[in-house]
């Protein structure tokens, strides 16, 4: 553990796999029925950074949980994750022990992340069908 730029508390970056910008809310569900919201900035295979408030305890275990994507249609997607690095504006998660099903859900979300959907238009707004 080191400290950053305005004493932020970080830990080791341990996500090797390319990070794709993301921007979606999330909330972070700890245990005894705590939670925080937040906002998810960048997204590989293997974790995530989440703008929050939250301070919570490097080495913390708790549930991401994803409801407002495309790739959550079928309902929240449910990411167990750990606290791996801390800074000022947000927290560094590695995903741990996912299920085929968690896993294909972080996949949905890197190809959202890759391929935005494009805006419908309307033909009665003027737009092209």
């Amino acid at each position: 553990m080191t400290e950053g730029r305005a004493g932020a508390t970080t830990g080791i970056d341990h996500r090797q796999a390319r990070r794709l910008p993301v921007q979606f809310p999330v909330l972070l569900h700890v245990s005894r029925g705590l939670h925080s919201y937040g906002i998810a900035r960048n997204l590989s295979c293997d974790g995530i950074f989440v703008e929050t408030g939250v301070r919570l305890d490097l080495d913390c275990c708790l549930d991401l949980i994803v409801s407002d994507s495309a790739a959550a249609a079928a309902g929240p997607i449910v990411l167990p994750a750990l606290v791996i690095h801390r800074t000022n504006q947000g927290l560094g998660l590695i995903f741990r022990a996912l299920g085929d099903s968690a896993s294909a859900a972080v996949q949905r979300l890197m190809e959202e992340a890759q391929c935005p959907s494009l805006p419908s238009w309307r033909a009665d707004d003027g737009g092209a069908v």
